[in-house]
Protein backbone atom coordinates (compact mmCIF):
# COMPACT_ATOMS: atom_id res chain seq x y z
CA UNK A 1 0.00 0.00 0.00
CA UNK A 2 1.24 3.82 -0.99
CA UNK A 3 1.91 6.15 1.47
CA UNK A 4 -0.26 9.41 1.23
CA UNK A 5 2.09 11.59 -0.46
CA UNK A 6 4.71 9.24 -2.28
CA UNK A 7 8.12 9.18 -4.28
CA UNK A 8 8.80 6.43 -6.50
CA UNK A 9 12.27 5.51 -8.37
CA UNK A 10 11.68 3.07 -11.21
CA UNK A 11 14.91 1.15 -12.15
CA UNK A 12 14.92 -1.07 -14.88
CA UNK A 13 11.77 -3.48 -14.34
CA UNK A 14 11.76 -2.52 -10.38
CA UNK A 15 9.66 0.27 -8.84
CA UNK A 16 10.93 1.41 -5.52
CA UNK A 17 8.98 3.96 -2.98
CA UNK A 18 11.34 6.27 -1.81
CA UNK A 19 8.99 7.46 1.00
CA UNK A 20 8.88 3.74 2.54
CA UNK A 21 12.23 2.24 2.18
CA UNK A 22 13.97 5.71 3.82
CA UNK A 23 10.95 6.35 6.11
CA UNK A 24 10.77 9.64 4.37
CA UNK A 25 7.90 12.30 4.62
CA UNK A 26 7.13 14.54 1.47
CA UNK A 27 6.94 18.03 1.86
CA UNK A 28 6.68 19.53 -1.57
CA UNK A 29 8.11 18.61 -5.18
CA UNK A 30 9.68 21.83 -7.31
CA UNK A 31 9.96 21.22 -11.21
CA UNK A 32 12.11 23.78 -12.92
CA UNK A 33 10.81 25.59 -15.91
CA UNK A 34 11.50 24.04 -19.46
CA UNK A 35 14.74 25.66 -20.21
CA UNK A 36 14.94 26.23 -24.27
CA UNK A 37 18.48 25.88 -26.26
CA UNK A 38 17.79 28.54 -29.28
CA UNK A 39 20.27 28.64 -32.14
CA UNK A 40 19.95 31.82 -34.08
CA UNK A 41 21.98 32.80 -37.63
CA UNK A 42 22.54 36.17 -38.74
CA UNK A 43 23.00 37.00 -42.14
CA UNK A 44 25.27 40.11 -43.36
CA UNK A 45 23.25 43.01 -44.85
CA UNK A 46 19.91 41.64 -43.07
CA UNK A 47 18.23 43.22 -39.81
CA UNK A 48 17.54 40.21 -37.08
CA UNK A 49 18.43 37.53 -36.60
CA UNK A 50 17.15 33.96 -38.53
CA UNK A 51 15.69 31.70 -35.82
CA UNK A 52 16.61 28.09 -35.98
CA UNK A 53 14.37 25.41 -34.20
CA UNK A 54 14.37 25.60 -30.81
CA UNK A 55 15.21 22.41 -28.25
CA UNK A 56 14.46 21.93 -24.85
CA UNK A 57 17.58 21.19 -22.52
CA UNK A 58 17.43 19.57 -18.99
CA UNK A 59 15.66 20.91 -16.32
CA UNK A 60 15.92 20.41 -12.46
CA UNK A 61 13.07 18.35 -10.27
CA UNK A 62 13.96 18.98 -6.50
CA UNK A 63 12.00 16.86 -4.08
CA UNK A 64 12.33 18.12 -0.44
CA UNK A 65 11.40 15.32 2.40
CA UNK A 66 11.58 15.50 5.98
CA UNK A 67 13.58 12.55 7.65
CA UNK A 68 12.73 10.95 10.89
CA UNK A 69 15.48 8.64 12.28
CA UNK A 70 15.01 6.24 15.07
CA UNK A 71 17.84 7.37 16.61
CA UNK A 72 21.45 9.62 16.13
CA UNK A 73 23.19 6.92 14.45
CA UNK A 74 20.16 5.72 12.27
CA UNK A 75 19.97 9.02 10.92
CA UNK A 76 23.28 8.79 8.88
CA UNK A 77 22.84 4.95 8.35
CA UNK A 78 19.59 6.35 6.41
CA UNK A 79 21.75 9.36 4.76
CA UNK A 80 24.42 6.52 3.52
CA UNK A 81 21.43 4.40 2.58
CA UNK A 82 19.69 6.68 0.26
CA UNK A 83 22.80 8.38 -1.26
CA UNK A 84 24.02 4.64 -2.36
CA UNK A 85 20.72 4.25 -4.04
CA UNK A 86 19.86 6.88 -6.18
CA UNK A 87 23.69 7.40 -7.33
CA UNK A 88 23.16 4.76 -10.07
CA UNK A 89 25.07 4.28 -13.02
CA UNK A 90 22.56 4.02 -15.55
CA UNK A 91 19.45 6.96 -15.60
CA UNK A 92 16.16 6.10 -14.57
CA UNK A 93 12.76 7.16 -14.04
CA UNK A 94 11.36 9.52 -11.18
CA UNK A 95 7.05 9.61 -10.70
CA UNK A 96 5.70 11.21 -7.49
CA UNK A 97 2.09 11.89 -5.92
CA UNK A 98 1.75 15.16 -7.51
CA UNK A 99 1.54 14.50 -10.78
CA UNK A 100 1.21 10.54 -10.88
CA UNK A 101 0.55 10.39 -14.57
CA UNK A 102 3.89 11.75 -15.53
CA UNK A 103 7.38 9.99 -15.19
CA UNK A 104 10.75 11.76 -15.44
CA UNK A 105 13.90 10.18 -16.65
CA UNK A 106 16.66 11.78 -14.82
CA UNK A 107 20.69 10.71 -14.86
CA UNK A 108 22.45 12.91 -11.87
CA UNK A 109 21.18 13.71 -8.50
CA UNK A 110 22.36 15.64 -5.84
CA UNK A 111 21.71 15.21 -2.00
CA UNK A 112 21.63 18.09 0.52
CA UNK A 113 20.79 17.88 4.34
CA UNK A 114 19.43 19.86 6.61
CA UNK A 115 19.53 18.96 10.47
CA UNK A 116 16.82 20.17 12.72
CA UNK A 117 17.59 17.50 15.05
CA UNK A 118 19.42 15.09 16.70
CA UNK A 119 17.13 12.53 14.67
CA UNK A 120 15.37 14.56 11.99
CA UNK A 121 16.26 16.81 9.67
CA UNK A 122 15.43 17.85 6.04
CA UNK A 123 16.79 16.03 3.04
CA UNK A 124 16.59 17.90 -0.80
CA UNK A 125 16.96 15.69 -3.55
CA UNK A 126 17.44 17.75 -7.11
CA UNK A 127 17.71 15.24 -9.58
CA UNK A 128 18.23 16.25 -12.87
CA UNK A 129 15.93 15.42 -16.14
CA UNK A 130 18.34 15.05 -18.55
CA UNK A 131 15.63 14.36 -21.71
CA UNK A 132 14.26 17.86 -21.28
CA UNK A 133 10.48 16.80 -20.82
CA UNK A 134 8.61 14.05 -19.00
CA UNK A 135 6.25 11.23 -20.36
CA UNK A 136 3.24 9.42 -19.73
CA UNK A 137 3.52 7.08 -16.89
CA UNK A 138 1.25 4.44 -19.44
CA UNK A 139 1.88 3.87 -22.95
CA UNK A 140 -0.45 3.98 -25.94
CA UNK A 141 -0.85 -0.24 -25.80
CA UNK A 142 -2.12 -0.10 -21.86
CA UNK A 143 -5.82 0.45 -21.12
CA UNK A 144 -7.14 3.49 -20.95
CA UNK A 145 -8.33 3.15 -17.48
CA UNK A 146 -7.93 5.17 -14.39
CA UNK A 147 -8.25 2.33 -11.99
CA UNK A 148 -4.92 0.87 -13.71
CA UNK A 149 -2.85 3.23 -11.55
CA UNK A 150 -1.40 4.18 -15.44
CA UNK A 151 -3.45 7.18 -16.18
CA UNK A 152 -4.06 10.23 -14.28
CA UNK A 153 -6.13 13.49 -14.88
CA UNK A 154 -3.69 16.47 -16.39
CA UNK A 155 -2.75 14.24 -19.75
CA UNK A 156 -4.97 16.29 -21.85
CA UNK A 157 -6.61 12.93 -22.80
CA UNK A 158 -9.78 13.39 -24.97
CA UNK A 159 -12.45 12.37 -22.25
CA UNK A 160 -15.47 11.22 -23.68
CA UNK A 161 -13.60 10.28 -27.40
CA UNK A 162 -12.90 6.60 -28.70
CA UNK A 163 -9.30 6.42 -28.66
CA UNK A 164 -7.39 3.75 -30.24
CA UNK A 165 -3.93 2.48 -30.81
CA UNK A 166 -4.57 -0.99 -32.78
CA UNK A 167 -6.47 -0.59 -36.25
CA UNK A 168 -7.75 -2.91 -38.61
CA UNK A 169 -8.96 -0.54 -41.23
CA UNK A 170 -7.40 1.57 -43.76
CA UNK A 171 -8.25 4.81 -43.08
CA UNK A 172 -8.03 5.37 -39.11
CA UNK A 173 -6.93 8.22 -36.78
CA UNK A 174 -4.33 8.61 -34.08
CA UNK A 175 -4.66 10.72 -31.14
CA UNK A 176 -1.09 12.31 -29.41
CA UNK A 177 -2.03 14.26 -26.34
CA UNK A 178 1.68 15.46 -25.93
CA UNK A 179 2.67 18.91 -25.99
CA UNK A 180 4.61 18.54 -28.77
CA UNK A 181 5.05 16.21 -32.35
CA UNK A 182 5.81 13.00 -31.26
CA UNK A 183 9.43 12.96 -33.68
CA UNK A 184 11.64 9.58 -33.82
CA UNK A 185 14.54 11.86 -35.10
CA UNK A 186 14.65 13.99 -31.99
CA UNK A 187 14.31 10.12 -29.79
CA UNK A 188 11.18 10.29 -29.20
CA UNK A 189 9.44 6.64 -28.98
CA UNK A 190 7.56 5.63 -31.16
CA UNK A 191 7.15 2.00 -32.47
CA UNK A 192 4.69 0.85 -35.06
CA UNK A 193 3.42 -2.89 -35.76
CA UNK A 194 1.85 -3.36 -38.86
CA UNK A 195 0.74 -7.02 -40.41
CA UNK A 196 -0.82 -7.17 -43.67
CA UNK A 197 -1.03 -8.84 -47.66
CA UNK A 198 0.81 -6.62 -49.95
CA UNK A 199 3.46 -3.53 -50.22
CA UNK A 200 2.36 -1.23 -47.91
CA UNK A 201 2.86 2.60 -47.62
CA UNK A 202 1.70 4.57 -44.12
CA UNK A 203 0.77 7.91 -44.53
CA UNK A 204 0.01 10.33 -42.01
CA UNK A 205 -2.26 13.36 -43.87
CA UNK A 206 -2.20 16.08 -41.10
CA UNK A 207 2.19 15.58 -40.76
CA UNK A 208 3.01 15.05 -44.33
CA UNK A 209 4.65 11.85 -43.69
CA UNK A 210 4.86 8.53 -45.49
CA UNK A 211 6.44 5.22 -45.27
CA UNK A 212 6.71 2.72 -48.17
CA UNK A 213 8.06 -0.92 -47.74
CA UNK A 214 8.57 -2.41 -51.42
CA UNK A 215 8.67 -5.69 -51.03
CA UNK A 216 5.53 -7.91 -50.98
CA UNK A 217 4.38 -9.06 -47.35
CA UNK A 218 2.37 -12.25 -46.01
CA UNK A 219 0.17 -11.67 -43.19
CA UNK A 220 2.18 -14.34 -41.31
CA UNK A 221 5.37 -11.05 -41.77
CA UNK A 222 5.91 -8.41 -39.44
CA UNK A 223 6.69 -5.10 -40.07
CA UNK A 224 8.12 -2.85 -37.82
CA UNK A 225 9.53 1.13 -37.40
CA UNK A 226 11.20 1.09 -33.99
CA UNK A 227 11.58 4.82 -34.51
CA UNK A 228 13.38 5.79 -37.25
CA UNK A 229 14.61 1.83 -38.07
CA UNK A 230 11.97 -0.89 -40.20
CA UNK A 231 12.56 -4.25 -39.26
CA UNK A 232 10.83 -7.09 -41.35
CA UNK A 233 10.38 -10.01 -38.96
CA UNK A 234 13.13 -8.97 -36.46
CA UNK A 235 15.68 -8.12 -39.20
CA UNK A 236 16.20 -4.35 -40.19
CA UNK A 237 15.12 -3.27 -43.64
CA UNK A 238 15.74 -0.56 -44.33
CA UNK A 239 17.01 -1.17 -47.82
CA UNK A 240 13.58 -2.21 -49.07
CA UNK A 241 12.18 0.87 -47.74
CA UNK A 242 11.84 4.89 -48.67
CA UNK A 243 13.36 5.37 -45.78
CA UNK A 244 10.23 7.27 -44.43
CA UNK A 245 9.94 8.61 -40.93
CA UNK A 246 6.29 8.71 -39.41
CA UNK A 247 5.94 11.31 -36.80
CA UNK A 248 2.32 12.26 -35.20
CA UNK A 249 1.09 16.00 -34.78
CA UNK A 250 -0.55 17.44 -31.32
CA UNK A 251 -3.79 15.90 -31.06
CA UNK A 252 -5.91 13.84 -33.96
CA UNK A 253 -3.83 12.60 -36.86
CA UNK A 254 -5.43 11.44 -39.88
CA UNK A 255 -4.05 8.03 -41.74
CA UNK A 256 -3.80 5.56 -44.02
CA UNK A 257 -2.79 2.23 -45.20
CA UNK A 258 -2.35 1.71 -48.81
CA UNK A 259 -1.06 -0.92 -51.04
CA UNK A 260 -2.40 -3.79 -48.91
CA UNK A 261 -4.84 -5.53 -47.50
CA UNK A 262 -5.57 -8.23 -44.30
CA UNK A 263 -4.47 -5.26 -41.81
CA UNK A 264 -3.79 -4.85 -38.37
CA UNK A 265 -1.39 -1.88 -37.11
CA UNK A 266 -0.65 -0.83 -33.77
CA UNK A 267 1.49 2.60 -32.49
CA UNK A 268 2.90 1.82 -29.16
CA UNK A 269 4.52 5.57 -27.53
CA UNK A 270 4.15 7.54 -24.08
CA UNK A 271 3.27 11.06 -24.41
CA UNK A 272 5.67 14.02 -24.24
CA UNK A 273 5.28 17.10 -22.20
CA UNK A 274 7.33 20.06 -21.02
Amino acid sequence: MKDLYWVEAIIGNQTVSLTQKFNLDLIKVDEGDASVTSIKNSIAGLDGNLPVRNTFAAFPLTITFKLRAKDRYDYHLVKADLKSFLHQQEWYYIRHEKMPGRIFAVDDVSITNDRAGPITGTITLTFNCFRGYSESYGSTLDPFLFSTDKWAFGLHLPLGEDVSYTHTEKVFRIYNASDFTIDPRRRHKLDIALSCVGQPTITNYTTGDYFTYYKALKKSDILELNGVYPYKNGTHCGVDTNRGVITLGVGWNELEISGAENIKVSFDFPFLYR
